[in-house]
């Protein structure tokens, strides 16, 4: 799976998803009314949190090549590497 790095190829892959599961061979595997719900999920659940989770929204934020996943990872980041 190839990452999504701009705007624009996410708003195609966001395109392309809803024709693709509606799609006549994805509907006769899964059915017609597990494919509505799949699309209902999507748009309820998932992408009402888009800005939070696509990376292509936050692209331009610096990083400075530190990163942490929890707290913990970022106290014992500091604890390691900061001189003071």
């Amino acid at each position: 799976m190839k990452s999504i790095e701009t705007l624009d190829e996410y708003k195609a892959s966001k395109a392309l998803l809803f024709p693709y599961v509606n799609s006549e061979e994805v509907v006769k595997v899964i059915g017609d009314d597990t494919a509505d719900n799949i699309v209902t999920f999507l748009r309820s659940k998932v992408f009402v949190h888009e800005q939070h989770f696509a990376r292509c929204f936050y692209l331009d934020v610096r990083r400075f090549d530190a990163y942490s996943n929890t707290c913990l990872e970022g106290t014992n980041y500091g604890v390691k590497y900061c001189e003071n």
